[in-house]
């Protein structure tokens, strides 16, 4: 591998070579075997969109996508959560059908009873429902826990985002399956 100065570096625009968009230009994130990496490079490939603006879309930051892209030997390096391969997964995935939002289940709801519908139309139980998210069972009755609990906690946004998304994916093929 060769080693890039930082004239390359602050053109660099390649998914290979993907420079880092900060004010020094000094880090580059360099290729590497790692599953989580390729997965990552090419999801940013396919939606021909920054490590920002992917990081804005699933709602974290871009320096937490630098430490899923960073080499494994690396010490900034991070598992990526089960949830964000699945979500990803399912953005990359192309559509069965028109989508449109399902009729019962609207995003801006309390997120217990968000939550229960969609696992109602789902027609899933909470293992299943949790499983299907990419979350252990426990996380999400911390997520239906009345908010007043200790053990509340608040779904995130890419949680949020991951279960609309499904939801979507689920009423497109029920439209299809119900048209033939």
């Amino acid at each position: 591998m060769h080693q890039m100065n930082r004239a390359e570096v602050s053109v660099s625009r390649d998914p290979v070579n993907f420079a880092c968009e900060n004010r020094t230009m000094t880090k580059v994130i360099r290729s590497s075997t790692s599953p989580q990496r390729e997965f990552l490079l090419e999801a940013l490939s396919t939606l021909g969109v920054t490590q920002e603006t992917f990081a804005a879309s699933i709602g974290t930051t871009r320096r937490t996508v630098e430490n899923w892209m960073a080499s494994p030997d690396s010490t900034a390096s991070r598992k990526m959560p089960d949830m964000v391969w699945l979500f990803v997964d399912e953005i990359l995935a192309p559509p069965a059908a028109e989508m449109s939002v399902p009729a019962g289940v609207s995003a801006s709801q309390p997120q217990r009873r968000f939550l229960l519908d969609a696992m109602n139309l789902l027609g899933m139980s909470r293992v299943e429902f949790a499983r299907r998210i990419g979350v252990p069972r426990r996380t999400l009755e911390n997520w239906l826990a009345d908010p007043g609990a200790t053990e509340h906690r608040t779904l995130s946004e890419l949680a949020r985002r991951f279960v609309q998304l499904i939801l979507l994916r689920a009423a497109s093929v029920t439209r299809v399956d119900n048209l033939n």
